[in-house]
């Protein structure tokens, strides 16, 4: 009995998972080909379902998931227009945040690729917690913080390229990562109702923080009271 009733919960939990897995796909592909649909269902799928799990062969989960994860990856994002993509995912989150206060929250990371120098855009950055310079990508990263339910909603993600490797492609401006979270906020302002920042200390200008933010500044820079709002030798960051 106790088996039976598990399985019922179990079988209802993945159903109610699925559907949701499968409505959340069919908004983000909205206006795309239906194989697109499929592939990026099997790759959150894929994200969502621990592969611990996924080895025990249950047979609901089997026969959704794709049995290669990087061969999901892959034809998920050469199938998918990411223009549209994040198109989507702004209208999804607007739905969700409508009209109440946002903070708009920005830093960047590093994933490590030991010895992939002929990864695309993997570069030598430096990673403060080890003191060392690694092989890794860095994506700009940012979030909205809707300050009247208390939730936080992962925003647009931009790959930061050094200057050096995407000069030799000659097709691509460079943009700096400070120009980079700009941009983003600039996206995050046309379709949010943003109130403030939040950054770290390397995003710390004077020309990007604006009237309301909360931030820290680097040990080589100075903070000037006088003159708020102008340009002056006293208060340029």
């Amino acid at each position: 009995m106790f088996m039976c009733d598990f399985c019922s919960k179990f079988s209802w939990n993945f159903r109610s998972i699925t559907k949701m897995i499968g409505e959340f796909s069919d908004l983000m592909t909205a206006g795309m080909k239906k194989k697109v649909r499929k592939h990026f269902r099997e790759y959150l799928l894929g994200m969502m379902i621990p592969p611990e799990i996924r080895r025990k062969s249950i047979s609901n989960i089997s026969s959704l998931v794709s049995e290669y994860d990087q061969s999901t990856l892959n034809r998920t994002f050469h199938a998918v227009d990411l223009k549209i993509l994040e198109k989507n995912y702004i209208a999804y989150l607007k739905a969700r945040i409508g009209e109440h206060p946002v903070e708009f929250i920005g830093d960047d990371t590093l994933l490590e690729h030991p010895g992939s120098k002929v990864m695309e855009n993997v570069g030598w950055f430096h990673d403060h917690s080890s003191g060392k310079n690694v092989l890794a990508h860095q994506p700009v990263t940012t979030m909205l913080h809707d300050l009247e339910s208390n939730e936080f909603y992962p925003f647009l993600v931009r790959m930061y390229v050094k200057k050096d490797k995407d000069s030799s492609k000659g097709n691509t401006e460079f943009k700096t990562k400070l120009e980079t979270m700009a941009n983003l906020f600039t996206i995050a302002s046309e379709n949010f109702n943003v109130t403030g920042k939040v950054v770290d200390s390397w995003y710390s200008s004077f020309s990007f923080l604006g009237e309301n933010y909360t931030t820290e500044l680097r040990s080589n820079r100075k903070a000037s009271f006088q003159d708020l709002g102008k340009m002056t030798r006293k208060n340029w960051i």
